[in-house]
């Protein structure tokens, strides 16, 4: 995640944001993270796909939603499919990293 400590605009929207260390919005970030997060259970571990483009265009705001909301950093890889080749997103989600429930 990058980190600031002084007032920036979100590079999405436009909104301003003045939480230390955070350059996307609030709106932006939860965005992005219902994209990966199981709308059942939020604080679940995360696994998802995606195809290689899209990835490449979200990944910088993702992987910060991930960690902003679960406090977990999240891991990528590359895998074979039937259809292509895939990147798969993991994070041991909100319960099971350190902010978690005990």
């Amino acid at each position: 995640m990058k980190k600031t400590t002084n007032k920036t605009n979100c590079p999405l929207c436009g909104k301003t944001v003045e939480m230390a260390g955070i350059i996307h919005c609030h709106d932006c970030l939860k965005k992005c993270f219902d994209i990966v997060a199981d709308p059942k259970d939020w604080k679940a571990p995360i696994c998802v796909m995606f195809e290689p483009s899209a990835w490449a265009k979200t990944s910088g705001i993702i992987a910060d939603a991930i960690e902003f909301f679960t406090a977990t950093k999240a891991s990528c890889s590359m895998v074979e499919t039937p259809y292509g080749y895939r990147v798969v997103v993991e994070a041991d989600g909100y319960r099971n990293g350190p902010a978690g429930d005990f």
